[in-house]
């Protein structure tokens, strides 16, 4: 027996072509419930490779990149909202006070005096520069290392070494959170423009029905 979804029920035969056995097939309405979504949750995204807590060195350099390129388009869109809106007036801290153009019409009368003070100063470089250089002519020769402390500078090397390679492994687990939190954050604001598209739309087609009905 044969069960397919119809708008209208109604049984029939059907004759299977390889053992010609009738086969009764009944035609029925799909339940409600098979046409309505199943949940509200969206699924679940695969993460990216380079998410991962020890990723390849090409899927890291390549979630970078995506991020590097997705903060690029939220900067220049947050960049043409602001000179949409904010850059065109002046805001309450940038606006010219009374102060502010006493000091910009007075600028001119104390460039006299910095230039005196810039002459006493290269003045005051020259010589101390002068007696830097006498200082060092007469400092005697540095002795040569003992072993002691060619073994205390390669512990230091080693040292030094080591804590780069951890400083560098900090860096890149931190580089992976941050491209996570931008990732979620930039999601985040493009849902929130197809949020305000929709409802935009929504009340235009409203406003059409209104205007129709007159």
């Amino acid at each position: 027996m044969m069960c397919v979804y119809l708008s209208t029920p109604s049984p029939l035969t059907h004759t299977h072509k390889q053992t010609n056995i009738k086969l009764l097939v009944l035609f029925f309405q799909p339940p409600a419930m098979y046409l309505k979504k199943r949940s509200e949750v969206p699924a679940i995204e695969v993460p990216h490779a380079g998410s991962s807590y020890n990723p390849a060195f090409d899927d890291h350099e390549n979630l970078l990149q995506i991020a590097t390129n997705e903060e690029k388009r939220y900067t220049k869109m947050q960049d043409k909202l602001t000179r949409a809106l904010d850059a065109m007036f002046p805001t309450a801290a940038e606006a010219p006070t009374t102060e502010s153009w006493i000091k910009e019409m007075s600028a001119g009368l104390q460039e006299e005096d910095g230039d005196k003070e810039k002459l006493n100063e290269e003045k005051d470089g020259e010589n101390a520069e002068l007696n830097n250089e006498e200082n060092e002519v007469a400092k005697k020769q540095p002795k040569a290392k003992t072993k002691k402390q060619h073994r205390k500078a390669r512990e230091r090397k080693v040292e030094e070494r080591t804590r780069k390679n951890k400083k560098l492994l900090k860096k890149r687990e931190n580089d992976v959170y941050r491209v996570r939190s931008m990732l979620k954050d930039i999601k985040k604001f493009d849902n929130e423009v197809e949020r305000k598209k929709i409802s935009k739309e929504k009340q235009k087609k409203e406003i059409e029905k209104t205007r129709t009905k007159r």
